[in-house]
């Protein structure tokens, strides 16, 4: 999101930067050619392997060559196959992906803003990030993040602006004693001649004798 943001209220050749940049994704079909090229290797395989059982069942192979000719086709058929099944599990999830960056791609051109993280969108936008570096003071500075967009552009951000709060990291004062005066002199009239009740003004000591 703070990656948006900096592209958001950047200058506007680095928005029609990115939406070419998105056009380009949506327009990639090097997986559907992929697939096409599997496929039609599949479909030659299987015309050689009919045609090495019709030479085995006229005798014009041994058994030997037979063996070793079918055994490197299963194998490379057993390959595809596999290539096939990743390519078309990763095609199904692409069309999601497509149809967020197209969501995303309008949302650019409305200039709206993004109020929630999408991975495909950020993926789209941002090439990657380094963690670390050094800062305008020569010191090496562990939090620095450097974005680097798939424009071309970079952006150097503080990463400690980014850590969530921890829990229960700080307790309230007020309940570990009253602050107000009032409260003081409760404490002081229910003391009886041999106790003596003390509560610091940062709340944090109670001693009783």
């Amino acid at each position: 999101m703070e990656a948006y943001r900096q592209l958001y209220h950047s200058n506007e050749n680095l928005m029609t930067d990115l939406l070419e940049t998105i056009e380009s994704e949506l327009n990639d079909n090097s997986l559907n050619k992929e697939l096409k090229r599997i496929t039609n290797k599949l479909r030659t395989l299987l015309k050689k392997e009919e045609n090495l059982v019709n030479l085995r069942l006229e005798g014009k192979i041994s058994d030997t060559i037979y063996d070793e000719k079918y055994n490197e086709i299963s194998s490379e058929k057993e390959f595809l196959a596999e290539e096939k099944v990743n390519i078309e599990t990763t095609l199904k999830s692409e069309i999601d992906v497509k149809k967020r960056l197209t969501e995303f791609k309008h949302l650019l051109s409305s200039q709206k803003m993004l109020t929630e993280f999408d991975r495909a969108v950020f993926e789209s936008i941002v090439e990657k990030i380094i963690v670390g570096g050094v800062n305008s003071n020569g010191e090496i500075d562990p939090a620095m993040l450097t974005i680097i967009f798939k424009t071309g552009e970079t952006q150097n951000k503080d990463g400690k602006q980014f850590k969530s709060k921890r829990k229960n990291a700080k307790l309230e004062t007020d309940k570990l004693c009253p602050q107000n005066s009032d409260e003081d002199k409760k404490l002081y009239s229910q003391g009886t001649d041999n106790t003596r009740g003390v509560c610091s003004v940062a709340g944090s000591i109670l001693v009783s004798q």
